[in-house]
């Protein structure tokens, strides 16, 4: 029998083709928030996938959710809508896609807070530096010529393609005063621009355009050549 209710409708990675009922609260949390919800005799992280008044559940009998993961969705509204679509395609239970969608570490209830990536820049003592004074330090004398040529500083990815064995030269600097580290944000770009894609041939294109035309709905392509 279903019951007129406000109920929030929560997504759990379980292999059952459903979305499971839980007590709404007086402030729901959004759609793709994460929440920390009771199921059977333990707890496992869901998704929200929005409220309804409609439940196979009495009032009573809902369960409340045990803490709301996230202050704003982790999870957008299109890619939502993908998830759904590709577990209705693949006949897979929808909480275990959108738990798939999530890194493992997001899986557990931990927060989703990005740490950013962690750079490196000459200090004014680097700027000032004599070379000469690592003559003796090829390594040393390599990062800080590097690092005076970078803007925006060097990250241990790029650090590592210029010099692999980078770690021990330059937590030298580092402990000299002529390197300091910084944290950026990992989704904030430096000044860079983006590299232009390769140039495309004549059917490389049209098959580009064919593809790009049909980005908004489902449609099979089958591509030829290499």
């Amino acid at each position: 029998m279903t019951r007129a209710h406000r109920v929030l409708q929560v997504a759990v990675p379980a292999p059952l083709f459903k979305h499971f009922d839980y007590d709404v609260g007086a402030d729901p949390p959004a759609r793709g928030v994460r929440v920390l919800v009771p199921f059977g005799r333990g707890k496992r992280v869901g998704i929200v996938l929005g409220v309804s008044t409609e439940s196979t559940l009495a009032p009573e009998r809902l369960k409340g959710v045990l803490d709301v993961l996230d202050d704003v969705p982790l999870l957008p509204e299109r890619l939502i809508s993908l998830l759904e679509w590709a577990a209705t395609y693949y006949h897979h239970p929808l909480g275990e896609v959108l738990a798939g969608a999530l890194p493992a570490i997001l899986r557990s209830g931990r927060p989703a807070d990005a740490r950013g990536v962690r750079f490196w820049v000459l200090t004014e003592a680097g700027h000032a530096t004599d070379l000469g004074l690592l003559s003796r330090a090829p390594a040393q004398r390599r990062i800080v010529q590097e690092l005076a040529a970078a803007a925006d500083g060097l990250d241990a990815v790029q650090l590592a393609e210029l010099l692999p064995a980078h770690a021990s030269p330059l937590r030298a600097l580092v402990e000299k005063g002529l390197v300091a580290a910084h944290q950026r944000d990992c989704l904030a770009g430096g000044s860079q621009a983006l590299s232009p894609g390769p140039s495309l041939n004549a059917s490389q294109q049209s098959a580009v355009t064919a593809i790009s035309g049909a980005l908004d709905r489902f449609q099979c392509h089958l591509l030829h050549g290499v």
